[in-house]
């Protein structure tokens, strides 16, 4: 999966709310629904995460752009219907580079040698940023102090 402030990826978070006793069945069902779909024009990746607790499934997908996601709700909209039967609540958020519920703020990434490519967020040097929040954690430490003595 891609993270980027950049372009015009589209990426569909969905969270569901289970029971311990629904939550495989609801991984089942859903692992079922993306092989249908996997080859969907647009579709870059997708990936399920359940909690330990069973109590929650995370589905995050991705598409290339706004209107391969729109083709695919036209498609398969009324098929989430079916995930009601093992979720009480399916809360749906998108992060879009525009127009989203969320956008990227800063993502971390690693370039093809591996190794970490930060973004640019600041024009301040690395070690400028690191000594700031250092700084700032220090004194928010030492209120927190001051304010319990």
């Amino acid at each position: 999966m891609l993270v980027s402030k950049e372009g015009n990826l589209i990426t569909l978070i969905n969270v569901f709310e289970t029971t311990p006793e629904q939550q495989q069945a609801l991984i089942d069902q859903w692992t079922c629904f993306t092989e249908e779909i996997k080859d969907e024009p647009g579709v870059i990746g997708i990936a399920l995460h359940k909690s330990t607790d069973g109590t929650r499934m995370i589905n995050d997908a991705q598409w290339k752009s706004q209107a391969d996601f729109d083709t695919f709700l036209r498609r398969h909209g009324a098929d989430f219907a079916q995930f009601s039967q093992n979720a009480s609540r399916i809360d749906p958020h998108i992060l879009a580079h525009e127009g989203g519920t969320y956008c990227c703020t800063s993502p971390l990434r690693k370039n093809a040698s591996g190794e970490r490519d930060y973004p640019l967020i600041s024009s301040e040097p690395l070690s400028t940023l690191r000594s700031k929040a250092l700084s700032a954690r220090s004194s928010s430490q030492k209120g927190v102090a001051h304010a319990i003595n």
